[in-house]
């Protein structure tokens, strides 16, 4: 009996090793792939508005939001972000409503494709076609990718960035900056020039 045992062995493992060269199945250890994060809400068309004692700090537009149960949010598609400097009066019928409240000079305005925020690592990140405005400093800054650190409170990025200050124009590759975008340190620079001077090259 523990002969025939062993030949019932190997002529199963010989058919199983010629099904798998074949492709009729796969190992298990190749199916068992964690599965994607299911996300706890799902909105579409989201709108938020976020107050201190009353007043109005930051809006938040995007096509679509998913909130996880770790605590993490992702936004996705044409995300509008407008900051504050100074916080803004919020009437009773706007705070049914982000972005009703007036803008001015003063605010910072984000454009993005997607926003990810991680709770545990506290960082907040936006891609694509990441265009950042602050009027009141005559900035724009261009970039594909821009970090926020929420317990340090700075602006960071490794990819090529592109800043136009006031009449100057600034490419490099990475960035550090305060989150007021007021004091900012570009790495490895790759020129400068003067938008006047360019425009009238080009003419």
């Amino acid at each position: 009996m523990l002969f025939l045992s062993h030949i019932l062995r190997g002529a199963l493992l010989f058919i199983a090793v010629g099904l798998y060269e074949r492709g009729f199945f796969v190992p298990l250890y190749a199916t068992a792939v964690m599965p994607e994060r299911v996300p706890m809400v799902e909105t579409m068309q989201c709108a938020l508005l976020a107050t201190d004692n009353g007043k109005s700090t930051f809006t938040i537009k995007a096509n679509e939001m998913y909130c996880y149960e770790n605590g993490d949010i992702v936004l996705v598609g044409k995300l509008e972000i407008v900051v504050w400097d100074t916080p803004a009066e919020v009437s009773a019928q706007e705070k049914g409503v982000a972005g009703a409240v007036t803008q001015g000079e003063d605010s910072t305005y984000i454009q993005a494709n997607k926003l990810i925020y991680s709770k545990q690592e506290k960082l907040c990140t936006i891609e694509g076609k990441v265009c950042i405005q602050k009027p009141s400093e005559a900035l724009e800054l261009y970039t594909e990718q821009l970090c926020y650190n929420t317990e340090k409170e700075n602006l960071f990025t490794e990819q090529p960035v592109a800043i136009v200050h006031k009449k100057n124009l600034f490419k490099g590759s990475g960035l550090w900056a305060t989150k007021d975008l007021k004091q900012y340190i570009l790495k490895r620079p790759c020129g400068s020039m003067e938008l006047a001077e360019s425009l009238e090259t080009n003419q």
